[in-house]
């Protein structure tokens, strides 16, 4: 089912971007807005690819994460519903910073660049709102990276199924510990013996391709 414009609109509303824009000034946009739905699992943003596109979020949710030259991929954030991913493109001409996949189906309004700039153009406070967004997403993924340094991989993947969790139905994380693994960036056996080690400790329940907190 399609995205009607009324329902862009109250996305858009939650999007720092475009929060302080009237709801006749959001109609407008709304059209520049091409939407999309991708499976689970699917790549939207290549680390290093040139493409410019930005991608707004319906439903869903995806992963940000780097490949190091050795190959291991270094988580960055977590994003869902009512976030903007991919918006360092719209202000330079650089090479992607980072991989975008999709951890579960996700539905996003996609633009491009020229799009962009051609809103700037009849919306300069565009702008400024993008330079506030981009500082609140640095902090966040400032303190992520530190997570992933200072803590245990138990608290890690505590703190991934908690980031998690309300991407999902009734809060219960239907991924496989495999694909978990991805995301917490850790061996599956590792994490499978974290996940162990948090059911002990009554603070998740485990059954099959699902984890609830407790």
């Amino acid at each position: 089912m399609s995205v009607t414009v009324q329902e862009s609109i109250k996305v858009l509303k939650k999007i720092p971007l475009f929060g302080n824009l009237s709801d006749t000034e959001l109609a407008i946009i709304v059209p520049l807005l091409t939407e999309k739905v991708y499976s689970a699992g699917e790549v939207l943003i290549v680390q290093d690819d040139l493409t410019d596109n930005a991608y707004i979020i319906c439903s869903g949710v995806v992963r940000v994460y780097r490949l190091s030259e050795e190959g291991e991929e270094i988580n960055i954030a977590i994003i869902g519903a009512g976030e903007i991913v991919g918006e360092l493109s719209l202000l330079d001409d650089k090479p992607r910073s980072a991989y975008v996949e999709t951890i579960q189906e996700t539905k996003a309004l996609v633009f491009s660049k020229h799009e962009f700039l051609s809103l700037l153009t009849e919306h300069p406070l565009i702008a400024v709102n993008l330079l506030k967004a981009l500082a609140t997403r640095i902090r966040e993924n400032s303190t992520r990276l530190e997570s992933l340094i200072s803590k245990s991989l138990i608290e890690r993947s505590f703190l991934t199924l908690q980031t998690l969790a309300p991407y999902f139905p009734n809060g219960d994380v239907t991924l496989s510990q495999e694909e978990l693994a991805q995301i917490v960036g850790a061996t599956r056996a590792r994490v499978t013996e974290a996940l162990n080690q948090l059911q002990t400790e009554g603070k998740i329940s485990l059954s099959h391709r699902k984890i609830h907190l407790t």
